[in-house]
């Protein structure tokens, strides 16, 4: 009878481990995790929708003046972007704390890139209100990506901090296509 008894003991013991282990597993890569390597690829998509926006100015002089500062900024934007999908691979075949560093410089010079588009006047509004959609859709996703930095960060760890969720990566490619949808 104490056999029988030790028998089940071990197979509780091996089903208390298996759910302990498939509970860890779940939750070592949330979802929202996994889409921030997507997430990046996607942004830099959205700055390159912003040049072409700037290419249906083509033919129109006066707004070569516009389109010239825009692209330029847009290229520094786009630029920044490889450089965060650099930082981000980097980080991924070695974590430290100095590549999440590069990475958050990364972003904050891609969101100055990026802001400083819709500092430039004197685009038509219809361009003007697609390009503002996209700067703001791409400065949400770098934004709540900063916010989970600190999670991975070794001087913050098993801190209380406050989290930003990005949205998923299709959902935030939904979001950028259907910017785009109304300026095709």
């Amino acid at each position: 009878m104490q056999i029988r008894n030790r028998a089940l003991f071990n197979l509780g013991l091996c089903f208390l481990a298996f759910a302990v282990l498939t509970v860890l597993a779940g939750c070592s890569a949330p979802t929202f995790l996994t889409d921030l390597e997507a997430i990046v690829p996607i942004a830099s998509g959205a700055v390159g929708s912003i040049l072409a926006l700037i290419g249906t100015f083509a033919g129109q002089p006066e707004l070569i003046a516009v389109s010239s500062a825009i692209t330029a900024v847009a290229a520094k934007a786009e630029a920044d972007m490889k450089v965060l999908e650099s930082a981000i691979a980097a980080y991924k075949a070695n974590p430290s704390d100095t590549v999440l560093q590069d990475i958050e410089a990364a972003i904050n010079s891609a969101q100055g890139s990026l802001s400083a588009i819709l500092q430039v006047n004197g685009l038509p509004t219809q361009q003007a209100t697609s390009i503002a959609a996209l700067v703001a859709a791409i400065n949400q996703q770098l934004q709540a990506l900063l916010s989970v930095l600190p999670v991975f960060n070794s001087q913050t760890a098993g801190q209380q901090l406050s989290v930003t969720k990005p949205i998923s990566a299709a959902a935030f490619k939904a979001q950028i296509d259907a910017i785009m949808a109304p300026a095709s």
